[in-house]
């Protein structure tokens, strides 16, 4: 595939606490043709160390080349009484995923040492691309003496569709604390729900929530440790056993990891060398 592509962006001030930047994307893609992507955004500050940014924008993600032109045929399973066959094949006529996002973002810094952020986001995504499976069941006829029809095996054909439109929700907060000349933290949270726009129900293959904090040590032997933990919230995942051609429930649950890392400059600042430890407290490993 050939792809084309031009971006334009301007900035300028309105008054001397308010700027405005305002962009657009133009792409070309041989199959879903032409895209303009406009963005724009506000960035206002009311005193001292304190700002505010609302944006807004229209964006897009074209079928991938697997999507549009993919053919794949598979036995996954050889039974010869019940034989099970994958197939996967391509769609010219897919349209391209678009999303309309707006973004409510606020950052300032208190007594020099405290730094907060906190953006808010709302996206609309129209023509979700999304996998379909269709079951075709194979049926033969035995005799016994009379005819029987029985079943004999199965297709599967998997293709990727246009399938929904979803609505996207979440924020983010961040809390940094620079403590001393050697010693910042910082907490991150996160936030995010997907819902289906027509039947308003939840999407639930993404984490709810996520929490990540930080503690950071920068040494005078030009050393920097780092100590920081991952918590994701539980998710589901509705996936389908090629083998049976059941959909089935595939929970992940909750869970949180301590990680540690260590860097040490040498050599002038000319050579880095590092090594981080994963999963501290449950199995280490590097």
């Amino acid at each position: 595939q050939t792809l084309y592509a031009a971006y334009l962006q301007s900035e300028f001030a309105i008054l001397d606490n308010l700027t405005v930047m305002a962009g657009a994307r133009y792409d070309y893609h041989p199959i879903v043709k032409d895209h303009i992507s406009p963005r724009g955004s506000l960035v206002y500050s009311p005193a001292k160390d304190h700002t505010l940014r609302l944006s807004a924008g229209y964006a897009f993600r074209n079928p991938t080349v697997f999507d549009n032109y993919v053919e794949m045929h598979n036995v996954v399973s050889a039974n010869p009484a019940f034989p099970i066959n994958l197939n996967l094949t391509g769609d010219k006529e897919l349209e391209s995923e678009s999303i309309e996002s707006y973004e409510l973002g606020y950052q300032s810094v208190l007594f020099k040492i405290l730094r907060l952020k906190a953006d808010f986001y709302y996206n609309i995504i129209g023509n979700l691309l999304d996998t379909e499976f269709k079951e075709v069941m194979k049926y033969t006829t035995i005799f016994i003496p009379f005819p029987v029809t029985i079943p004999a095996g199965m297709d599967i054909n998997v293709k990727t569709k246009n399938v929904t439109d979803a609505i996207a929700y979440g924020g983010e907060t961040q809390i940094d604390i620079f403590a001393t000349s050697w010693l910042s933290m910082m907490v991150n949270y996160t936030y995010q729900e997907i819902r289906d726009a027509d039947s308003n129900l939840r999407i639930a293959d993404n984490p709810l929530h996520k929490i990540n904090p930080l503690i950071r040590f920068n040494l005078p032997t030009k050393t920097t440790i780092n100590l920081y933990a991952n918590y994701i919230d539980e998710s589901v995942w509705i996936l389908r056993n090629f083998r049976t051609g059941e959909m089935e429930k595939n929970k992940i649950d909750a869970y949180a990891r301590v990680n540690l890392s260590i860097v040490q400059k040498l050599m002038n600042d000319k050579l880095t060398v590092a090594i981080s430890g994963y999963n501290l407290l449950n199995e280490f490993e590097f």
